[in-house]
């Protein structure tokens, strides 16, 4: 191509979110493709967030055999596991937890189709903080923004919430170690 320019960027994780540096870009290359004013103004306010100097290097071992799929729900299924949920709730839950209760029976009913029996399990996941969850941080705020939660299950319960038999109580847990 001529007369194009390509730009290659790298951030750290440590520094900055998928979501934010989405948010970043996309700004940029607006403001560059346009009058040139920044459409979305980004945060670099709350420098409190980032890491501190001199951490550590990250010496994991190189992941060998790592699966990513992404999963695309209807908002009609998820609205009836909502209502599911909410039936034994007095408060409406949310899609994440919704979601996230789905997705929790996945492995627990194929751990327990693997071994015949049921075994206590840690289920853990990264949640993004939306600009909704804390007020304090502004809708493009620049840095890492996510929560992790984990949440234990005795054997006794892991059969039960892996066939559905206590799905709102699966919920429910969920919920609370969710932000």
């Amino acid at each position: 191509m001529w007369g194009s320019l390509a730009i290659a960027i790298c951030a750290s994780h440590r520094v900055m979110d998928s979501g934010c540096f989405s948010s970043f870009l996309t700004a940029w290359a607006t403001a560059a493709h346009t009058t040139g004013k920044l459409l979305i103004q980004t945060y670099f306010d709350n420098h409190s967030s980032f890491p501190a100097e001199n951490l550590p290097p990250n010496d994991d071992p190189p992941y060998e055999n790592i699966v990513a799929e992404r999963y695309v729900f209807n908002s009609k299924a998820i609205q009836k596991l909502r209502q599911r949920l909410t039936m034994t709730s007095e408060h409406p839950l949310s899609r994440v937890v919704a979601v996230s209760t789905f997705l929790a029976q996945a492995p627990l009913h194929a751990d327990i189709a693997r071994r015949g029996k049921a075994r206590a399990a840690l289920l853990g996941q990264l949640n993004n903080i939306p600009e909704r969850t804390i007020s304090s941080v502004p809708k493009h705020a620049f840095g890492t923004w996510i929560s992790s939660s984990f949440l234990e299950i005795a054997a006794d319960h892991t059969a039960e919430d892996a066939l559905g038999e206590n799905f709102p109580a699966l919920a429910s847990r969920i919920c609370h170690t969710t932000v």
